[in-house]
């Protein structure tokens, strides 16, 4: 590959660090962006396979924001996919997602929340206010919580709804609820609480009950999906992940074991009209998880990020 080959690709790597421009960033960008990439893999037969590959991830990454934004431009746009996407792989997208990390990392480093938010919060962990409806496992679980966060003061409200509405509003930085527990699974009366909310999950703690042998599943969550993006220990990703019979599911599931990361549950949320709603979680170390969401975003998989969490005593 030309030395100045490299260049066009390595713009693609900075846009992931600098707040994702290769998928967020203004149509105007993203065009030139698409035809200086398909000029080079035109007019040069001879790069290497990876890098012609990256090529095409590239233009596949771009392919709903620009058709929803320049419908007048979608004929190109599919030829473009038509040439460049038409025979990639799982193992494929996979090592692209490992190229696009390393490249990131040699500009600067890859910043996971610049590509699943639009916006990257960092929000300082001293005096942060915590709300939970004080109860005997509650209680256990905010004592472990606070070993992550420094000074953490606890808040009280009497009901569960109350709880997610003091972190919406602001009175509170977080909050504390159940999740799932040993006998009865997930709970699904709370899931939906935190998906109404919009909830992201920070961190994620097992405690045992006073009364019986079952543990019940903790969960502190933000309004922001970095809400401990300070911390270190991040394991666990847990997302929603739509099924409409492309197979979305399983090519998941199969770049994760080329990932090496071990898939923790999945259980199916809802059906909707021709689709599935799964939640998934998988841990890994980071690097392995910021390869992971990074294959999302390049295969088109449709989903939402719940969480990027530490976990304590799993």
């Amino acid at each position: 590959m030309k030395n100045g080959e490299s260049g066009a690709l390595d713009i693609i790597a900075v846009n992931l660090k600098e707040g994702s421009a290769s998928i967020s960033g203004s149509l105007t960008h993203r065009l030139a962006m698409l035809d200086a990439l398909c000029e080079l893999a035109n007019r040069d037969q001879t790069l290497d396979p990876g890098d012609a590959e990256l090529v095409g991830m590239y233009v596949s990454s771009l392919k709903a924001s620009l058709e929803t934004d320049a419908p007048t431009d979608s004929e190109k746009i599919k030829e473009h996919l038509r040439t460049y996407t038409s025979s990639l792989r799982t193992a494929d997208l996979v090592t692209l997602a490992r190229m696009l990390y390393a490249r990131a990392e040699k500009h600067g480093g890859y910043y996971r929340y610049s590509l699943l938010e639009a916006e990257e919060n960092e929000n300082e962990l001293s005096d942060m206010r915590i709300v939970y409806r004080k109860a005997h496992g509650a209680d256990i679980a905010f004592e472990k919580f606070v070993s992550l966060i420094p000074d953490a003061v606890a808040l009280y409200k009497d009901t569960f709804p109350a709880i997610c509405d003091a972190v919406a509003l602001g009175e509170a930085d977080m909050c504390i609820l159940p999740y799932e527990n040993t006998e009865d699974g997930k709970l699904s009366g709370f899931y939906r609480l935190i998906e109404s909310f919009e909830l992201k999950i920070a961190a994620s703690v097992l405690v045992r009950s006073d009364r019986r042998e079952d543990m019940t599943r903790y969960l502190l969550l933000s309004k922001d999906l970095n809400g401990l993006s300070a911390i270190s220990g991040v394991t666990d990703f847990e997302l929603s992940l739509i099924e409409r019979g492309d197979g979305a599911l399983s090519r998941s599931l199969d770049a994760a074991n080329l990932l090496d990361i071990r898939l923790r549950s999945i259980d199916t949320v809802r059906s909707e009209a021709e689709a599935v709603v799964y939640d998934v979680r998988v841990t890994a170390n980071e690097r392995a998880l910021d390869e992971f969401i990074l294959y999302l975003k390049l295969d088109g998989i449709d989903f939402t990020p719940l969480g990027l969490y530490a976990v304590i005593d799993e």
